[in-house]
């Protein structure tokens, strides 16, 4: 009998792979939606407002970019308007509209954007709300992981969080030098159970880094609406690949039409920084 086993194998695979049938999906493509994405802080660095539209889903390319849009920075002291900045849009790269300024502790900045083919859109006023300093950052040794024996570490913050409730932050991490942008580097949290408390030991970040890497933290406080929106993308693009995904939902961003219901993609933040770095296991 046991001669016959391999050819019995053989048919049965070939029986399973003549059963295969490829499927291709006819799906509807909707009208594409501008995108604003644009986070304004008081750093004396680069900044600019990214225009794009969204894209096919199985589309394997960038998204398109939008050019030749006006787009208006304007400045607020107790909700009077003091300023309005047209953006010039880089010529080496389009789609991206230079802020030529840093953001100011304490005036208000919103956003408006007039792209073509699109319908002009307006954000919200986001303040500047004063950020509590990074005191310290520091490493700690971790135990290697089951299938990793390298040596790990951790990164900790010394910092503070400001009395009241109702406080959010967000933190930004650069590894020698690169910035973390996967959909699991979203750093947020709020003051829910640490309010008004000194924080000597915080992980901002929660992940392990290597000897000699080279790690810079930016803390920022922001407020609600713009924590609302982080935690809904990290939850929509971080938290899936399981039976336990979180179920899809409309990213509610900011940037809201102004004359008619609706809104573009994408969200108009700004907040002050502390920032610090840190040289891992030096």
């Amino acid at each position: 009998m046991k001669r016959f086993i391999f050819p019995l194998i053989l048919l049965v695979a070939l029986g399973f792979a003549a059963c295969e049938k490829v499927i291709d999906l006819d799906l509807p493509e909707s009208e594409p939606q501008l995108v604003v994405d644009a986070w304004y802080t008081d750093e004396d660095t680069t900044q600019y407002v990214k225009l794009s539209t969204t894209a096919p889903y199985f589309e394997d390319q960038q998204a398109p970019r939008v050019s030749d849009a006006i787009v208006t920075l304007r400045t607020f002291e107790n909700e009077d308007l003091i300023e309005s900045v047209a953006l010039s849009e880089d010529p080496e790269n389009p789609g991206f509209y230079l802020i030529p300024e840093p953001a100011e502790l304490g005036k208000g900045y919103q956003l408006e954007v007039d792209a073509p083919g699109f319908d002009p859109v307006r954000s919200d006023i986001q303040e500047i709300l004063e950020t509590p300093p990074i005191f310290d950052i520091y490493w700690e040794a971790s135990d290697p992981s089951f299938e990793d024996s390298l040596a790990i570490y951790k990164v900790f913050i010394s910092t503070f969080e400001f009395p009241g409730e109702g406080d959010a932050y967000r933190w930004f991490a650069w590894v020698d030098g690169e910035y973390q942008n996967k959909p699991e580097n979203l750093y947020i949290a709020n003051d829910l159970l640490v309010d008004g408390a000194v924080l000597p030991q915080f992980e901002p970040t929660d992940h392990q880094y290597r000897f000699g890497s080279e790690v810079r933290i930016t803390q920022c406080r922001i407020n609600q609406s713009a924590y609302d929106y982080l935690a809904l993308l990290r939850q929509q693009t971080a938290f899936i690949g399981s039976p336990f995904d979180t179920p899809p939902a409309p990213l509610i961003g900011n940037m809201k039409f102004i004359n008619k219901e609706g809104q573009a993609l994408g969200f108009f933040g700004a907040s002050s920084t502390s920032t610090a770095e840190v040289t891992v296991g030096l």
